[in-house]
C-alpha cells in the first residue's frame, strides 16, 4: 500500500508540478497536494489543512521562495520546507538555509527530492521523539548528553586549529573508531587528499562567519581505508561560551550517492538512447497525461515538446480513435496488459494523417506499483503507401495477362475476319452495291485492331518498334496537333535543356500523350489549361523505395491540367482496366490502363496526384539512354502481286485458309503447316523450292521460337517472317534477336503483308 504524503507545492508551472508529483508517486508515495503561487493561498492553504512537506519553487511571477520561507516560519516553524529551483547560487543558499530552508535541490536532480523528503520527515519525527526524550531528560540533567549520543549523525566538534575536542558515538559505527580514539586529533588527516585542500579552506571561510549553517559534502577514510562520502552542516559556535567550538553534524551517504549515481547514468543512458532514436519515445502518466516525449516527437509529428508535456495523448489522436486508446490504457493499468504492434494513426501539428506501429508497457516504481505507461511508436505510413502500390502493381500484373492473352486470341479472330473481307474485296468490283459495305468492316476491323492494340498496351505488350527518341519532340507534335483538334483547351509548355535520349516505341508514346490528352479535356468541359513539362533525373536508390523503378538515369514528364479533379476513390483505381466514370457507352476505361501498361513495358512508373476542384498531375519516369534519335524515315506502300514460293504456318485453321488464298491470289505458291512439327516435315522435303517462311509465334506443342530454331538447324539462312498477336515484345523480340528476319503484328491488311513479303524477298 502506498504512503500517504500531503505535500504543499508553491509552483507555477504546470510541467514541473507534474514531474514533481510523478516523481514522488513513482516512489511509493500516495501524494494529496495542493499548488499554490502567491501569499494568499500558501495562507490559506497553511491555516486551513495539516501538511508534512512544503516544496517551492525559487522565483514566481507572484511570490518567491524567501517570501514563502517567512510565511512558513510564521505559520508552521516545524514544517520541512524544501526549495527547488532551476539554478544553485551558493549566496541564496546561505541566505535561505540561514533563514530555515532544510535543502536546495536543482530542478534537473528532481530524483533528489525524495531523500530529502524522507529525511526531513524522518528528522520531524525526530523532533518529536527529541522533544518527548527532552522533557524525560531535563528531569535527569542527561538531555544534551542523551540527545547527542543517541543521535544516528556523527557530530563533531573541534577548536579554532582543526582540533578535535569531541565525537559523538556513531563515530565507531560510521568511521570504525572507538569512542573517544580521534580525540585530540586533526579533523583534516581523515579527509581524502583530494578533498583536504577544499576543507581547510571552507573551515577557514567558515570561522569568519557565526551561527550560519553551512552545508558542505567531503570524502572521509573509515579506519579501515574505506572512501565514506559525508554529507551535513557545520556551524561556528566558538564566540558562545556554553559550546566554544565549531560543530559539525554529518551523515553518511556513500550508499545513497551511488544509488542516486548508478540512477542517474541510468537515466542518461535512457536520454542518450530516447534522443538519439528514429522511433518516437514518450512516458505518460497513468491517467494518460504525457510526462516525456523525445525528439523525434517533433521531428515526425511537428510538435514542440512544450506543446505535447502535460497534455493528455489522445488530444493527438482523431476524434473517432479516442476510446481506442482510452480503453488501452485501462488495460495496461488495470490487467498489466503490455501493448504489441497495434496500428494506429496520429495527427500531425499541420492536422495530416501518420499511420505508427505502437508499442506500449506498465512503469513500475520501486515498490511494484504501476505508476505510468513507456510507449513507441514507429512511422510506417511511408511503408502502408508502398504496400499499396505493390498490391495495385501486382493486381495490374495480373489482370495484365489475361488482356494480353483475350487480344491475341481477338486478333486471331480479326485476322480472319480482316482475311476473307479482303478477299471478297478482290473479286468485288468499286461499283458494286456492297463493295462499300466491305469497306466499312475493314474499317470495323481496324476499330477492333485499335482496341486490341490498348489490351496489348495495358498487358505491357505493346512495343513495336523501340528506337532511341526525343521525347521533347514527341511531346511537342502531339501537344500541337491535340490543341489544334481542342481550340478551347491551351497547352503550355516548358521542356527541359538537353533532355536525355529514351528508347521507346515512339507510336505508342503518341498514344499514351494523347490517352492523357483527352483524359485532362474531358476533366475541362468548359475548357482550361494543360501544362507539359519534362526535365532530367537520376533516381537513387531511396527514390527506388517509393517507386518500382531501379536507380539510374531517368527523364520525368509531368502532365498536368486544371479541371474538376479526382477523390482519393477514384483516384486509387484510374489505372484498373475497364474502370471508368464515364456513363455506360461512353468508354472502354482501357484508356488509362493502356498508358499505366505503355509505361511498365518501357521500364519506368507512373504516378497520379489530384484532388476535387484543384487539377490532376499524372508525372512520367522513363529509363534514359545514351543514343541518338533515330531519324523517321518514310516508305512509301508497294501494291503489287508477286511471285516466290511460300510455306505458311500456323495452328488456326481459318488463318491458314485465308492467307493461302489471299497469297495465292497474288501470285504466290504456297505450303501449308498447322503446327511446327508440320513445318519442319515440309520444309526439310521442300526446303530448295520454299523462298519464305511466314511463321506464327504462338502454337501449342511446337511453339514459334522452337521451330524457328528448327527450321534455322536445317538451314542456317532461311528466311521466316514472324507473325503473332502480340507485339514485337517479349518472346518475339528474342526470336528476332536470335536471327529471325521479320516481324508483322496480327490482324494485318493484305497490302501489309505483300509489302513485307516483298521487302524480305527483295
Amino acid at each position: 500500500m502506498n504512503k500517504l504524503l500531503r505535500v504543499l507545492i508553491i509552483e507555477d508551472s504546470e510541467v514541473d508540478v507534474a514531474r514533481l508529483v510523478h516523481t514522488l508517486n513513482r516512489e511509493g508515495y500516495e501524494v494529496v497536494s495542493k499548488v499554490v503561487d502567491t501569499p494568499t493561498g500558501m495562507r490559506a492553504a497553511l491555516e486551513s489543512q495539516d501538511w508534512d512537506v512544503i516544496i517551492s519553487d525559487h522565483t514566481m511571477p507572484h511570490f518567491s521562495a524567501p517570501e514563502a520561507l517567512a510565511l512558513a516560519k510564521e505559520l508552521r516553524p516545524s514544517l520541512p520546507f524544501i526549495i527547488v529551483s532551476e539554478e544553485i547560487d551558493l549566496g541564496l543558499v546561505v541566505s535561505l538555509m540561514k533563514g530555515g530552508a532544510h535543502d536546495y535541490i536543482q530542478k534537473r536532480e528532481l530524483s533528489r527530492v525524495v531523500p530529502a523528503v524522507e529525511r526531513e520527515l524522518k528528522e520531524a519525527e525526530s523532533i518529536i521523539q527529541r522533544k518527548q526524550a527532552e522533557q524525560a531528560l531535563r528531569k535527569s540533567g542527561e538531555y544534551f548528553r542523551a540527545l547527542i549520543e543517541n543521535s544516528s549523525d556523527l557530530i563533531f566538534t573541534v577548536d579554532e586549529r582543526g582540533t578535535i575536542t569531541y565525537g559523538s558515538p556513531s563515530v565507531e559505527r560510521i568511521l570504525g573508531y572507538n569512542h573517544g580514539e580521534l580525540r585530540g586529533t586533526n579533523v583534516f588527516d581523515l579527509f581524502t587528499p583530494e578533498d583536504r585542500p577544499r576543507a581547510i579552506s571552507d573551515f577557514k571561510m567558515a570561522l569568519l562567519t557565526k551561527d550560519v549553517p553551512i552545508p558542505n559534502s567531503f570524502h572521509i577514510r573509515h579506519k579501515n581505508g574505506k572512501v565514506l562520502l559525508l554529507e551535513g552542516i557545520g556551524k561556528n559556535l566558538l564566540h558562545n561560551p556554553a559550546v566554544a567550538s565549531f560543530v559539525t553534524n554529518v551523515r553518511d551517504v556513500t550508499d545513497q550517492k551511488r544509488a542516486e549515481e548508478a540512477l542517474r547514468e541510468s537515466e542518461e543512458k535512457f536520454r542518450a538512447l530516447s534522443e538519439n532514436a528514429p522511433d518516437i519515445i514518450y512516458t505518460m502518466n497513468i491517467e494518460g497525461v504525457i510526462m516525456y516525449v523525445n525528439p523525434s516527437w517533433e521531428r515526425i509529428l511537428g510538435h514542440h515538446q512544450e506543446e505535447v508535456l502535460g497534455r493528455c495523448f489522445t488530444d493527438f489522436v482523431k476524434e473517432e480513435d479516442k476510446d481506442i486508446y482510452r480503453k488501452q490504457l485501462e488495460s495496461i493499468r488495470d490487467e498489466e496488459i503490455n501493448i504489441r504492434n497495434h496500428i494506429g494513426v496520429m495527427l500531425t501539428k499541420d492536422g495530416e494523417e501518420r499511420v505508427f506501429s505502437m508499442n506500449d508497457a506498465f512503469n513500475r516504481n520501486i515498490g511494484g506499483h504501476i505508476v505510468g505507461v513507456v510507449g513507441s511508436m514507429h512511422d510506417v505510413t511511408n511503408l502502408i503507401e508502398i504496400e499499396k502500390k505493390l498490391i495495385l502493381s501486382q493486381k495490374i500484373e495480373s489482370l495484365g495477362t489475361l488482356a494480353g492473352g483475350i487480344a491475341h486470341n481477338f486478333n486471331n479472330l480479326l485476322m480472319g475476319i480482316q482475311g476473307y473481307t479482303s478477299l471478297v474485296l478482290l473479286k468485288t468490283d468499286p461499283s458494286h452495291p456492297s463493295y462499300e459495305k466491305l469497306k466499312r468492316i475493314e474499317e470495323q476491323v481496324q476499330s477492333g485492331a485499335d482496341l486490341t492494340r490498348q489490351l496489348l498496351g495495358f498487358a505491357r505488350e505493346g512495343r513495336y518498334a523501340v528506337k532511341p527518341t526525343d521525347m521533347n519532340d514527341v511531346l511537342e507534335q502531339s501537344s500541337s496537333m491535340f490543341g489544334k483538334a481542342k481550340k478551347e483547351i491551351s497547352v503550355h509548355r516548358k521542356y527541359g535543356k538537353d533532355l536525355w535520349r529514351v528508347e521507346v516505341d515512339r507510336g505508342q508514346m503518341e498514344q499514351m500523350l494523347m490517352s492523357l490528352y483527352i483524359n485532362a479535356w474531358q476533366a475541362m468541359p468548359g475548357g482550361g489549361d494543360i501544362f507539359l513539362e519534362t526535365k532530367n533525373m537520376i533516381l537513387d536508390e531511396k527514390h527506388s523505395l517509393l517507386y518500382p523503378v531501379k536507380p539510374g538515369r531517368y527523364i520525368k514528364i509531368s502532365v498536368t491540367d486544371n479541371g474538376t479533379g479526382m477523390d482519393e476513390k477514384t483516384r486509387k483505381r484510374i489505372f484498373d482496366p475497364f474502370f471508368t466514370t464515364k456513363e455506360i457507352g461512353r468508354g472502354t476505361g482501357l484508356g488509362l490502363a493502356s498508358v499505366y501498361g505503355i509505361i511498365k513495358g518501357h521500364g519506368g512508373y507512373i504516378d497520379v496526384y489530384s484532388e476535387p476542384g484543384h487539377g490532376t498531375t499524372f508525372t512520367i519516369y522513363i529509363p534514359a539512354v545514351e543514343r541518338e534519335p533515330a531519324k523517321e524515315e518514310m516508305t512509301a506502300e508497294t501494291i503489287a502481286k508477286g511471285t516466290g514460293t511460300i510455306l505458311l504456318v500456323d495452328d488456326e485453321k481459318t488463318i491458314l485458309e485465308v492467307s493461302k488464298e489471299l497469297l495465292e491470289s497474288m501470285g504466290y505458291t504456297i505450303y501449308a503447316a498447322g503446327s511446327g512439327q508440320e513445318a519442319t516435315t515440309i520444309y526439310t522435303d521442300k526446303k530448295d523450292e520454299i523462298d519464305l517462311i511466314i511463321l506464327d509465334m504462338i502454337m501449342p506443342g511446337i511453339s514459334g521460337g522452337e521451330a524457328f530454331d528448327r527450321l534455322r538447324a536445317i538451314n542456317s539462312r532461311v528466311k521466316v517472317l514472324l507473325s503473332s498477336g502480340y507485339s514485337i515484345t517479349g518472346q518475339a523480340q528474342e526470336i528476332l534477336d536470335r536471327g529471325c528476319n521479320g516481324f508483322i503484328q496480327k490482324p494485318f491488311h493484305p497490302e501489309e503483308l505483300l509489302s513485307k513479303i516483298r521487302e524480305m524477298l527483295g
